[in-house]
């Protein structure tokens, strides 16, 4: 009987094991099969990978274009511009989450690498980098482009915008420092590129239109002090400036509600209107990035345009360009 009794609870065992392989199949999973698939990525980590890869070949670019700078004792600007794009480049890298590669996956049979592909960082350029090739890379990002795609949710899009203008900005100081001119295929300025206000755009878009107004009262008090070789720019300024405030507003739907923050006069530091107004050009940047969030996709790029001109327009030449323009 004591035999009989062990040989019962062996086949019981052997039972529950088989059982539970039945339905550990049953349920998709296989002991002796491959691993599962690795899921396809969202849209947005699609757009977030892309940048980051970017972003890396930017940084790589960067550090070797400076490095090859500082071996041949290149003067001016252009190392120490290299070293700040560097590190730029590396705080972008990081704050989008790094660039994402595959584990390695066993295969089915022995244990060894699938062989399936990873994406890999940007690789170290073999060759010798110049200071044109980081230009080409910066007036060739895409990250305007992707903060502008629908796919781009509100945080991922405002940070796509920043690094944008950041690379813009750059871009602009590093054609300088070696002495090109003018922009990408000749394009014109963009402090004085001529842009549309998108339409709609978020109630909360109204502190740029206080800012768009102040400043053209700014410069009415500007035109009213001047010399008459000066009144008349300044004059036509404040009539654009007055304008753009009026279709920020209508565009935001607060044009003469509550909400319009319109007033006949703004209190401005008269003994020092060009310091005024520049403060007031300060606000312009933050504003219209702000309104990326909130915005609809289809006015996205317009208004990273317009945050682009903003900066442009505020840039001190005698600091260094912020590594997230807009954002603080």
């Amino acid at each position: 009987m004591h035999t009989s009794v062990r040989h019962s609870q062996g086949r019981l065992l052997g039972a529950l094991l088989v059982s539970g392989a039945l339905l550990l199949a049953g349920c998709g999973v296989r002991l002796d099969g491959p691993p599962p698939e690795v899921p396809s990525p969202e849209p947005g980590e699609i757009l977030r990978q892309e940048a980051a890869l970017e972003t890396a070949e930017i940084l790589a670019l960067a550090e070797a274009a400076g490095a090859e700078a500082q071996a041949s004792g290149a003067t001016g600007d252009a190392p120490g511009d290299l070293a700040h794009i560097a590190s730029d480049a590396t705080t972008h890298l990081t704050d989008l989450g790094g660039v994402w590669t595959a584990p390695p996956r066993p295969s089915a049979t022995d244990g060894a690498d699938s062989g399936d592909e990873a994406t890999e960082p940007a690789p170290t350029p073999s060759g010798p980098v110049t200071g044109e090739d980081v230009l080409d890379a910066l007036e060739g990002s895409t990250a305007a482009d992707s903060a502008a795609d629908p796919d781009a949710d509100a945080d991922l899009a405002t940070l796509l915008a920043s690094i944008a203008i950041n690379r813009a900005l750059w871009a602009a100081e590093l054609r300088a420092d070696l002495g090109l001119p003018g922009g990408p295929d000749g394009s014109a300025d963009p402090a004085t590129a001529d842009l549309d206000i998108p339409d709609p755009l978020p109630a909360s878009a109204a502190p740029v239109v206080r800012t768009l107004d102040a400043l053209g009262y700014t410069q009415e008090v500007i035109a009213a002090r001047g010399d008459s070789s000066e009144r008349g720019e300044a004059a036509a300024a404040a009539l654009t400036l007055r304008d753009m405030a009026e279709d920020v507003a209508v565009a935001a739907g607060i044009d003469g509600t509550d909400a319009d923050p319109r007033v006949a006069a703004y209190s401005i530091d008269t003994a020092d209107l060009q310091g005024a107004r520049e403060t007031l050009i300060a606000e312009l940047l933050p504003g219209w990035l702000a309104q990326v969030p909130d915005a609809e996709t289809a006015v996205r790029a317009p208004l990273i345009a317009l945050a682009t001109q903003a900066a442009f327009l505020g840039q001190d030449p005698d600091l260094r360009i912020a590594t997230y323009p807009g954002l603080g």
